[in-house]
């Protein structure tokens, strides 16, 4: 019974983690080489966004160890 609480206490810090955005990819052409970009044209600069937020309990290596360990301790 304590292992099905920890294992829904841990889902719910998972479920909770925001989802990362990831930027559009590059285009391909047919073979799979990125398409040529116009010489003439100037370079883009993209903003920083802020970076990703970490989550309280993974700040520390040593606590999120902690956590796999567990999860792979009640998959077994």
């Amino acid at each position: 019974m304590n292992g099905n609480l920890r294992a829904r206490e841990t889902y719910k810090l998972l479920f909770d983690y925001p989802p990362r955005e990831y930027p559009e990819p590059e285009p391909l052409d047919a073979k799979g080489k990125p398409l040529k970009k116009d010489p003439k044209a100037k370079p883009v600069k993209k903003k920083k966004g802020p970076p990703f937020p970490t989550p309280d309990w993974a700040v520390e290596l040593d606590a999120v160890v902690q956590k796999v360990k567990l999860i792979e301790g009640l998959i077994a």
